[in-house]
């Protein structure tokens, strides 16, 4: 399964971080994300279970290419 996300950014809290001066002028911009989607699902058309998927992710950002430079995500499934 694929989703498209939207995000909302919030200046005040991205000015409030320290580093953010720094990873400014490296060009490199590291950001976390946190993700829970619980949903039913039907296990061989016969067995419905009520699922937990949480992502823990973190990433790096070149803000010259304006792309995804490494990304590292941890996941848990819950039945």
């Amino acid at each position: 399964m694929r989703m498209n996300l939207t995000i909302d950014i919030m200046p005040d809290k991205i000015l409030g971080v320290q580093s953010l001066s720094s990873d400014i002028q490296s060009r490199k911009l590291s950001m976390n994300s946190y993700t829970k989607v619980g949903g039913r699902v039907k296990i061989l058309h016969i067995i419905k279970r009520h699922v937990v998927v949480k992502m823990n992710c973190s990433m790096t950002m070149n803000l010259t290419s304006q792309s995804i430079q490494e990304q590292k995500c941890k996941r848990h499934v819950s039945l």
